[in-house]
């Protein structure tokens, strides 16, 4: 859904934070793609950087550094639940953007029985590690859904469209 979203508004450059191991620069790459794509790694950095033109290290719950650029889109996968301040991340993502640009947020399917019940014995969701360090006292079973219907008005954006567990809104 990610990638029809991104070939859907025609961008040229995509803020991929958090990156994870990578599996947007994965698919881009697989795709031959001409997206100029960066990186936000918070403690996981992908494995073959090559499709990413520049991967940092940052901490989303500080607001973003100038990162020289301005995007077509930012992609947030999976890591929404994660932040302590959603609305501030937001608000750093807009900041980041072009006018008319796009941010696209993935949550965990929190309604997913196995996930759940990983989530409630282990503290993360099915399909996650833990987070070195985590202080699991921030993290909720609500739907992440609920936080970026929530966020998304804080942050600046005007129009939301909240997809099964994909929400994309714009300026």
């Amino acid at each position: 859904v990610v990638l029809a979203i991104l070939a859907e508004c025609g961008v040229s450059s995509v803020l991929d934070a958090p990156c994870g191991q990578g599996w947007l620069g994965h698919e881009l790459r697989k795709r031959r793609s001409k997206v100029h794509l960066d990186g936000i790694g918070l403690w996981e950095f992908p494995d073959d950087v090559s499709f990413y033109q520049s991967v940092r290290e940052h901490d989303l719950e500080e607001p973003l550094p100038d990162l020289g650029r301005k995007y077509d889109a930012v992609v947030c996968g999976e890591a929404i639940h994660l932040i302590t301040n959603p609305g501030q991340v937001i608000k750093s993502f807009r900041d980041v953007l072009q006018p008319g640009g796009s941010l696209i947020i993935t949550t965990p399917n929190t309604w997913f029985s196995r996930s759940r019940g990983q989530f409630l014995l282990r503290g993360f969701h099915s399909g996650f590690s833990p987070m070195p360090s985590m202080n699991f006292t921030h993290s909720g079973v609500c739907s992440g859904n609920s936080l970026v219907a929530s966020s998304c008005p804080i942050g600046g954006f005007r129009k939301n469209c909240v997809i099964g567990s994909f929400s994309f809104g714009s300026l």
